[in-house]
């Protein structure tokens, strides 16, 4: 489980609180449907009453199953856009982030991003080990806090509000102030005045 899982239950409810997701498949499925609150599994009872032309649903249990043919060999793919701001903004997020269905072209520009990232820091000395270990650690020093925002607007918990402007979120119920921060400031200076 995510940490953000074990985060909501540090606070009220909020009611504003949403999250919207777009799912597309490359290839046409065999059947599917999607399932509310009112259904806690999607077995034969709840397909009766589902209907399997729906293509959108709201609550705060919800779920899909999409089949395809058991005669196909390739790899299904599928792209999936979310947000927290609105359905559109799920799938303008979808739209700018993953514009073509060319999986090598997404798994190279999120190399090259890392690469980039990682790049700040050239060490030198150590076994290959160490140097891997070293590099794994700065990646997850990278991880969070996380940006929050969707290209100029985010979601606010502390009003349940959508603002302008850059926002993080993920951020350590620990210490960070003692190494985390400070790293930051080293490694990657321009998240710093923005967390702030």
């Amino acid at each position: 489980r995510h940490n953000s899982y074990e985060n909501r239950h540090m606070g009220p409810e909020l009611k504003n609180f949403k999250g919207y997701y777009v799912i597309e498949f490359e290839e046409p499925f065999v059947s599917g449907a999607i399932w509310d609150d009112s259904a806690a599994s999607p077995n034969s009872e709840t397909q009766a009453r589902i209907n399997d032309k729906t293509t959108e649903a709201r609550g705060s249990r919800v779920g899909a199953f999409a089949t395809f043919s058991a005669q196909r060999t390739s790899a299904v793919k599928i792209r999936v856009g979310s947000s927290f701001i609105s359905l559109e903004q799920a799938r303008e997020n979808l739209r700018r982030e993953i514009p073509s269905w060319n999986f090598a072209a997404v798994a190279e520009q999120t190399k090259q991003a890392w690469e980039k990232s990682l790049a700040r820091v050239e060490i030198e000395g150590g076994t290959p080990d160490e140097q891997t270990i070293f590099y794994t650690a700065m990646y997850h020093s990278l991880l969070f806090p996380r940006r929050f925002d969707e290209y100029g607007r985010y979601y606010s918990a502390f009003d349940e509000k959508i603002h302008e402007g850059e926002s993080f979120n993920d951020y350590s119920m620990w210490d960070t102030f003692r190494a985390q921060h400070p790293l930051l400031t080293i490694i990657a200076p321009e998240k710093v005045n923005p967390m702030i």
